[in-house]
């Protein structure tokens, strides 16, 4: 006589002598080896849910919701971070090297800077490119138009710095997460973005309707931004 199976897991289909799999026991196995997507997914579902409390601030006040937004997205960079980091970690030179070109690092530096560092009404545009930056895996338009909000986040900074919204570091530590951006090995919108911009503006300087005091404080800041530009390499 044949013995039954001591575990749920032992069942076979077509087997009287065994009973099927309950329906908690089949998600359970299904998401075992799964737990650090469910956490990124269940992250990213909060950095949806309160972002959406910052652009429609119905419930409380939205620079709660903001920094909650924060902390979400910093919680799925750190699990993204994690998954991405070569194994075994190493305090080496070459382990460095990669821990710092990963793009979840830059967004988690990001938003701890972000965390710090705003003070005003800053977050309300944010709160938008947040959004936006959840869905970063899915068309080359979205990831355009999400590194064209993380270029103009600059200008926005400096404003409100000047403003006293912001402190004086801030311009500082978000044009290293730039940097980090432009060289980034995954993703090279950001890269895309600056020089579709500088084409831009050289064509207007170039353009007879360009006055010519306009033209120069044009160039040296395409000058000025170049110089600035981290040096990349093919990866």
């Amino acid at each position: 006589m044949e013995s039954k199976p001591e575990r749920e897991n032992d069942y076979r289909e077509g087997d009287p002598g065994t009973k099927p799999y309950s329906g908690i026991t089949k998600l359970r196995n299904f998401l075992a080896p799964r737990r650090l997507d469910l956490a990124t997914w269940v992250t990213r579902l909060f950095s949806i849910f309160f972002t959406l409390f910052v652009i429609i601030p119905i419930f409380g006040d939205p620079s709660i919701a903001f920094r909650r937004s924060l902390i979400a997205n910093a919680a799925t960079s750190g699990i993204r971070l994690y998954q991405r980091l070569p194994r075994p970690y190493s305090f080496s030179k070459y382990f460095f090297a990669q821990f710092i070109l990963e793009d979840s690092w830059h967004y988690l530096c990001f938003t701890l800077q972000m965390l710090k560092a705003v003070k005003g009404p800053i977050c309300e545009f944010q709160g938008v490119g947040s959004f936006f930056s959840i869905w970063t895996a899915q068309t080359g338009r979205i990831l355009k138009a999400v590194a064209s909000a993380e270029v103009a986040l600059m200008g926005l900074i400096l404003l409100n710095c000047f403003r006293g919204y912001m402190s004086i570091i801030a311009p500082f530590a978000y044009y290293r997460f730039l940097t980090f951006r432009y060289a980034s090995r995954r993703n090279p919108n950001m890269r895309t973005v600056f020089y579709e911009m500088r084409m831009a503006l050289e064509k207007f300087n170039a353009g007879g309707s360009c006055p010519i005091l306009l033209g120069k404080v044009l160039r040296m800041g395409i000058s000025l931004v170049c110089k600035l530009a981290p040096i990349t390499t093919p990866s």
